[in-house]
């Protein structure tokens, strides 16, 4: 009997921000971004204490729900966990072979 193998995609961490606050009563993250996200992408929090990979569901730019954030914005993110000041915040992306 043959054996099937699968060959999962190759999958690269975009840089396109970092945390500068958390409100943890809300749970919500503040991210000030150096390139484009948009509700939809997968994002990931990298830090000493922190690694998240979520769905981006919403975000907010001044207290207003915005489909797409781009590089210089301040969004705020509902994250399902802590994270903290400084971490470092990754979109995925599915590479093609």
């Amino acid at each position: 009997m043959k054996q099937q193998t699968y060959q999962y995609p190759a999958i690269h961490h975009h840089f396109v921000g970092h945390v500068t606050h958390y409100y943890p009563r809300i749970h919500v993250a503040i991210v000030d971004l150096a390139d484009h996200v948009g509700v939809g992408d997968t994002v990931r929090f990298e830090g000493k204490r922190s690694n998240i990979v979520e769905r981006l569901e919403s975000m907010q730019v001044d207290y207003q729900n915005v489909p797409d954030a781009w590089r210089g914005d301040s969004v705020g993110i509902k994250v399902p966990e802590k994270v903290h000041k400084g971490d470092i915040v990754y979109r995925d992306e599915i590479m093609d072979e």
